[in-house]
């Protein structure tokens, strides 16, 4: 289980995240929301939320590592 969190951790670990809801079961500890978070998760936010939990990494650690630095947001144009 440490290994596969381990090798989600790293930078490019979101490309192979569904692995982890496999290691997940195997350890036993596969609730279903997290699974399904890790396996068909509806945005890059909720698969990196279902690395870190488990993780217990602070919310937001992967986001830098995992996709870069991230342009700040703009709002509407007025």
């Amino acid at each position: 289980m440490r290994d596969a969190l381990d090798r989600r951790t790293a930078p490019r670990g979101h490309r192979h995240v569904a692995a982890l809801a496999e290691a997940l079961r195997a350890a036993g500890g596969a609730h279903p929301i997290l699974v399904r978070a890790l396996e068909e998760p509806v945005s890059r936010a909720e698969s990196r939320w279902a690395v870190e939990v488990p993780a217990g990494l602070p919310q937001g650690t992967l986001v830098k590592r995992w996709f870069g630095r991230q342009p700040p947001l703009r709002g509407p144009v007025l």
